[in-house]
């Protein structure tokens, strides 16, 4: 309110009221909502750096994260070059309420999912232990927000993904998705796909530092909602990558269960981490192979799964180009036959270059044996198609 006259300060401190004497005697910053608030940034960062008055303080920022979350053109660089990053950041600490720290760290994800300056202005400000922090809070609100923060600045850089790790991240994210009351659905995909971003940039993280998200992983890939599962399934994909027989000791046997999924996002990954793991040259390829994926693959090459027929092809002709007894598993599935098969159909290019490969690859490396098996099987037809139609690709 405006002080009228500077004598009604008076009984207002006799009366033992400083705060509200402060209030009167120096105006709180507002915003003027006749106008945008990104046109009002120095207030803003007036009222986020208001101490003693949270209130104003959570105004402010929700204004700023309302303007963040704008599906079209957000003001980060605005935002930024205003200097409300690192106020934001000291809204983040547990001694403040939970309603302040939720909108300083929603509005701080959302600067994170910019661009990599962005989400750099959010490191350097030393946002990164607050989130962690907030992992342990007792509000599912605010552990969502913090592992959704997390997620964006570990999918930014397999850089910042190497500073999450070193962080503890992977072990604070196990300790929260293994709660013995459960967690909720949206918890439950936020960590998913924030464990994806952790382990998917090039180079891949050391196995040592991706195995703390193990634990976490088991119980992901023991439930039942799609989107959950698709994402922790793209973390084993990844995760081949870091060590190929070590994934599939711990992870085989569910890559297999996980192609009777009826669910196309589901088993994409799965076929994907199988073909990765058969394109290797050591024991893990018969370890994945004793895990039963080569007849889970043969219903697969329907015409309603066109999509995957390019990986599966894919993953005969790495079989193909192993041993012989790899090839001899592959031909007593039925899934060099049903691959043969395909061939009776309009493939696309990237499929009969696939099947091209498999045929050389079996030609190569099978016995002569395999050869004729491969000749009854109607090889040559097939393989006289896709000849021709990479021929007719080449011009």
């Amino acid at each position: 309110r405006e002080l009228e006259e500077a004598e009604m300060l008076l009984p207002l401190a006799q009366g033992n009221e400083p705060l509200e004497v402060m209030a009167v005697a120096f105006a709180l910053p507002a915003i003027d909502t006749s106008t945008a608030p990104v046109d009002q940034l120095a207030t803003l960062y007036e009222m986020v750096c208001c101490e003693y008055y949270a209130d104003v303080q959570l105004e402010g920022a929700r204004h700023i994260r309302k303007m963040l979350s704008a599906s079209a053109g957000p003001p980060n660089d605005a935002v930024i070059d205003a200097g409300l990053v690192a106020p934001l950041v000291g809204l983040c600490q547990s001694v403040r309420g939970a309603e302040l720290r939720h909108e300083a760290l929603w509005a701080l994800t959302n600067l994170a999912s910019g661009s990599s300056e962005h989400t750099n202005a959010v490191v350097q400000a030393g946002a990164v232990p607050f989130f962690i922090e907030a992992l342990g809070s007792s509000s599912t609100e605010l552990q969502e927000q913090a592992i959704w923060g997390l997620g964006n600045v570990a999918g930014d850089s397999a850089n910042f993904r190497d500073l999450l790790l070193r962080a503890g991240l992977a072990e604070q994210l196990a300790s929260v998705i293994s709660a013995p009351d459960g967690m909720p659905i949206g918890l439950q995909r936020i960590s998913a796909w924030t464990l994806s971003n952790l382990v998917r940039h090039m180079p891949r993280p050391s196995w040592e530092a991706a195995a703390p998200l193990i634990p976490a992983m088991h119980i992901l890939l023991s439930k039942e909602d799609a989107e959950s599962l698709t994402d922790a399934l793209w973390v084993v994909f990844y995760l081949v990558g870091c060590d190929a027989e070590r994934t599939v000791a711990i992870f085989g046997p569910t890559l297999a269960a996980m192609l009777d999924k009826d669910d196309a996002k589901v088993r994409v990954p799965v076929v994907r981490a199988v073909g990765e793991i058969v394109s290797g040259d050591g024991m893990e390829v018969d370890a994945i192979l004793s895990c039963g994926v080569l007849p889970k693959l043969i219903p697969l090459l329907s015409p309603g799964h066109h999509k995957l027929h390019k990986d599966i092809c894919w993953i005969v002709s790495n079989c193909f180009a192993g041993t012989q007894s790899q090839v001899q598993q592959v031909i007593e599935s039925g899934l060099l036959a049903g691959m043969l098969e395909l061939c009776a159909g309009d493939l696309p290019w990237p499929v009969m270059k696939e099947i091209s490969f498999a045929c050389v690859n079996l030609a190569d490396d099978g016995s002569d044996d395999q050869a004729l098996q491969f000749i009854k099987l109607g090889g040559i037809g097939a393989l006289s198609v896709c000849v021709s139609a990479c021929v007719a690709h080449l011009g």
